[in-house]
């Protein structure tokens, strides 16, 4: 089994503990509580770090479209790989994100892709 982890890949076989050590070591020494990965998948979504949305042929939807997005630093703080980032990165962080966001939600209003 080999993992595409951005740059780097990682094979391990098929013993499910080995995988779990291997991709603990690969990616620094953090591993998230399986039981968590549904709440942080949500709240990636909920804070607008991870829109989900799909384009077919030019035309754009925005699946999921939280009435209010919630701050990222609920998201970030949930991950130690985060826990560097301080309130002036976490500005400039929300500042983007919140950016996206408003383009994300102006294409869904639209309908279709402007240049496709």
């Amino acid at each position: 089994m080999a993992i595409n982890l951005g740059y780097k890949y990682m094979a391990a076989g098929d013993d499910p503990d080995r995988r779990i050590d291997a991709s603990v070591d690969l990616l620094g020494g953090e591993l998230i509580c399986k039981a968590k990965t549904v709440e942080i998948g949500r709240l990636a979504v909920q804070t607008g770090s991870w829109p989900i949305a799909e384009i077919d042929h030019g035309v754009f939807k925005l699946n999921v479209k939280p009435r209010e997005l919630k701050p990222v630093k609920e998201y970030l703080e949930t991950q130690r790989m985060f826990r560097h980032v301080d309130e002036e990165i976490l500005e400039i962080i929300q500042g983007h994100i919140t950016e996206d966001w408003t383009s994300y939600l102006k294409l869904d209003e639209q309908g279709r892709l402007p240049w496709f």
